[in-house]
């Protein structure tokens, strides 16, 4: 028969079968290894082109961060989820003046590591003291970067 799920909450239909569940639970798993693993391998090509003393130890020091991070303020996974798109959000504006050669170097680089920092820091203080406003944060990591367009 259908499997009717009128609450919208996805697990709630595999709750009953071991064999859904422990698919489903590996499917997040791999796919938040997944997301790890590509920021991991993204910090490291920056670090190797921006700053070699640094670089041989860029993604341990990423995990270590991230690590104690989780470790400290026990975010939820949809908390995860919703900072690392605020991240993502910061990276918009800077490919698209990168695409169309529209950026002064440095302000751009500067700009986005303000925005990355300010859209992190915001939205998880926001997520941490449960209050309706991270998407503010959001906003302004998308906006920050915006400082490093050139004519």
């Amino acid at each position: 028969g259908s499997v009717i799920n009128s609450s919208w909450v996805v697990t709630d239909v595999f709750k009953d079968n071991l064999i859904l569940s422990s698919m489903i639970a590996i499917a997040i798993f791999l796919a938040l290894v997944a997301t790890l693993d590509s920021n991991l391998c993204a910090v490291y090509s920056l670090a190797k082109n921006e700053v070699q003393k640094i670089s041989k130890y860029s993604m341990e020091l990423l995990l270590c961060v991230s690590s104690l991070i989780v470790i400290c303020l026990e975010p939820t996974i949809v908390e995860m989820f919703l900072v690392y798109g605020t991240i993502r959000t910061a990276i918009a504006v800077p490919t698209i003046l990168v695409i169309y050669q529209k950026f002064d170097e440095d302000r751009l680089f500067y700009a986005t590591l303000s925005a990355v920092i300010i859209g992190f820091v915001g939205y998880m203080t926001m997520a941490v003291l449960n209050l309706p406003y991270g998407f503010v944060f959001t906003c302004l990591a998308l906006t920050i970067p915006l400082c490093g367009y050139k004519k």
